[in-house]
């Protein structure tokens, strides 16, 4: 008797289905890390936006974090684009690398890419670990250190923190936008002991949610 396989084909769905397909298949099936592979980086960030939306609306209990990994651009003269695609890439590694070293995961990570972008060379896992920084409220930290460490990562400080990369100092506090993250961080010190972390608007540099 043959043993069942493990593998399901699908095959019929339209395009504007997929999203929908994956984030119930998602859903369903549990798995730590999910990836789907799409022709291009427009299609890919199509079908990222439409598993969040499907998943969202499933109102499924475990929550679901949907990264797209681009190609990275280092040929590309537009500075802004290949500096935005270099931190999607960072981002998905380091959730990834995150995953790796939990026993359970808070979250289901769908990982959208194209076939080009996974045959990029990526930092070695040592390597990676050594270039970043984990920082939590009540974490004891040397204000002066984390300043000293942010620019040997080459992050810029600037008066106002609008954009990744980007630090600013305002007394005991260091406004933070990592080049992993989607919205910047405000760090509020006690010395040199993280009291609190928020999250803020770069626009109106509005505190919001403790985090």
């Amino acid at each position: 008797m043959a043993a069942t396989s493990p593998h399901t084909k699908l095959t019929g769905i339209c395009p504007a289905a997929r999203g929908a397909i994956v984030a119930e298949l998602a859903r369903v099936r549990a798995a730590p890390v999910w990836l789907v592979i799409a022709e291009d980086l427009k299609t890919a960030e199509h079908i990222a936006d439409d598993i969040g939306f499907f998943h969202a609306a499933a109102g499924a209990a475990q929550p679901c974090r949907t990264l797209v990994f681009p190609e990275s651009m280092t040929d590309n003269r537009d500075m802004r684009e290949a500096f935005a695609a270099s931190s999607d890439r960072l981002t998905v590694l380091s959730r990834l690398r995150a995953v790796r070293g939990m026993v359970s995961t808070p979250d289901t990570v769908i990982v959208v890419t194209t076939p080009a972008a996974l045959l990029q060379p990526v930092p070695a896992l040592e390597e990676f670990a050594t270039r970043e920084l984990t920082l939590t409220r009540g974490q004891h930290q040397s204000f002066q250190g984390l300043l000293e460490q942010l620019q040997k990562l080459d992050y810029d400080s600037e008066a106002v923190c609008e954009a990744p990369g980007h630090y600013a100092i305002r007394g005991g506090i260091i406004d933070l936008y990592p080049v992993t993250a989607n919205q910047p961080y405000r760090l509020d010190f006690f010395g040199d002991d993280i009291e609190e972390i928020r999250e803020f608007d770069p626009v109106t540099q509005r505190s919001g949610a403790s985090v």
